[in-house]
């Protein structure tokens, strides 16, 4: 089970593709990733199910495949990237982020940042930041808040809101 999780990570490296995150894509059956994963449907009503490193990083390359990334900004952003794919140790910056990036905290482009928002709706930043510090906010945001699950637009609250309850939660049945 977990031998086939494995070696389908393996063989499988993600895409790069420049269309990759507008196209409509491969969805893969259900029992298919159940497979994967080396779990069944039963274990989907566990409180907690084991899966292999190298399955959940697979699963996870595939869900950032779809996520927009600003070439130019992450080699500029991120010098190292730059020099590995110039010495050809990265393909690309899109594999870096699916394969390694994310995992490492670093963002795909520009995360979109509202200071007047931000400040506003975490009044915890009013004893360290004046409203007026707008580079101290977004540092704050970078380093920090987005980390922390905070939103840095309004339009980002609500999911960021969502994704903190859920990782916060004891989904015990």
């Amino acid at each position: 089970m977990k031998n086939s999780a494995k070696h389908a990570s393996e063989v499988h490296e993600p895409h790069s593709s420049s269309t990759e995150a507008s196209a409509p894509g491969y969805l893969p059956p259900f029992e298919m990733v159940l497979r994967l994963l080396g779990i069944t449907h039963l274990d989907l009503n566990s409180t907690k199910v084991n899966v292999s490193g190298p399955a959940l990083k697979f699963l996870m390359s595939e869900v950032l495949r779809h996520v927009a990334l600003d070439e130019e900004w992450y080699y500029d952003r991120y010098v190292d990237v730059r020099a590995a794919k110039i010495s050809g140790d990265v393909k690309s910056s899109a594999m870096h982020f699916r394969v390694s990036g994310y995992v490492e905290g670093r963002f795909p482009r520009p995360m979109p940042f509202d200071a007047d928002f931000y400040f506003r709706t975490y009044s915890d930043l009013a004893r360290v930041f004046e409203p007026s510090d707008l580079d101290g906010l977004r540092h704050h945001f970078e380093t920090r808040g987005y980390f922390e699950g905070r939103a840095g637009v309004a339009e980002h609250f609500e999911e960021a809101e969502r994704w903190r309850a859920a990782s916060n939660a004891k989904l015990a049945p």
